[in-house]
């Protein structure tokens, strides 16, 4: 098989899964797993995938990625973001975390801090916080999505719309080069606009590995966000266009 063969098979497996594996497809190519690296560089190169550890991962995300498999993504990255997020948090506020593992990470980050208010849709931040007495938690409780555990739909919704917190924390699965975050499902969209509108500060919370790629369902700009926070690998493209643009962002 020519360079150009294998690499449009590759192409194919990612518009198919979402995402493939170095081990896997130099098994089924009959080649090394050098040269498969070597081919995801190429089409990672022109825009075509995204490298992750061990193979690579469609730009344009459709679909919902596991909780699992976010739990071990740019571990690193994420809790370097959670621990600034946290320390943003006053006593006696109330902030909405929303779903996902970067506001897990800010979750940990709080779980022995004192007379806050948490809302949230997400039953993992929900797990990581309830001991604590000293914290004031609100589930805002909906339809359960399977393998993501973030909870969505018409209750949650309702929930955000009868409060005003003073910080809503928000994450997002990707923002493309024109500073728009999307996320691969309508009714996450529409629960991220809601965190925005409720709330007297709007913080997002995105490693440098969600810039650069789409989702089916657009939410806003980063310039409707009080502020931004990801790591110090965001591409130099980026920190431009949000400085061109007058966005308040902090790398850590």
């Amino acid at each position: 098989m020519l360079p150009e063969e294998r690499r449009i098979f590759i192409l194919k497996q990612l518009n198919q899964n979402g995402k493939v594996e170095v081990d896997k497809l130099a098994q089924h190519l009959n080649v090394s797993q050098m040269t498969i690296r070597r081919d995801l560089d190429m089409l990672t190169s022109r825009g075509l995938a995204f490298r992750t550890h061990g193979g690579a991962i469609s730009p344009n995300i459709n679909n919902e990625i596991p909780l699992d498999e976010k739990m071990v993504t740019n571990i690193d990255a994420k809790r370097k973001i959670g621990e600034y997020a946290a320390s943003l948090i006053n006593e006696n506020e109330s902030i909405l975390l929303d779903a996902g593992t970067t506001c897990l990470s800010v979750a940990q980050s709080i779980k022995n801090r004192k007379n806050i208010t948490v809302i949230t849709n997400d039953i993992r931040i929900v797990f990581e916080l309830y001991q604590n007495p000293n914290i004031k938690l609100i589930c805002a409780g909906g339809l359960v999505q399977a393998g993501v555990g973030a909870m969505i739909g018409f209750y949650t919704e309702k929930m955000i719309e009868s409060v005003t917190v003073d910080k809503a924390f928000v994450g997002t699965s990707t923002i493309d080069n024109n500073l728009f975050i999307s996320t691969p499902t309508i009714e996450k969209a529409s629960l991220k606009r809601k965190y925005l509108k409720n709330s007297n500060a709007s913080i997002l919370l995105a490693d440098s590995s969600k810039f650069g790629r789409s989702s089916l369902f657009k939410v806003c700009n980063l310039k409707d966000f009080d502020m931004v926070i990801s790591d110090n690998e965001l591409d130099r493209y980026f920190t431009d266009e949000m400085e061109k643009k007058g966005i308040n962002y902090y790398l850590t």
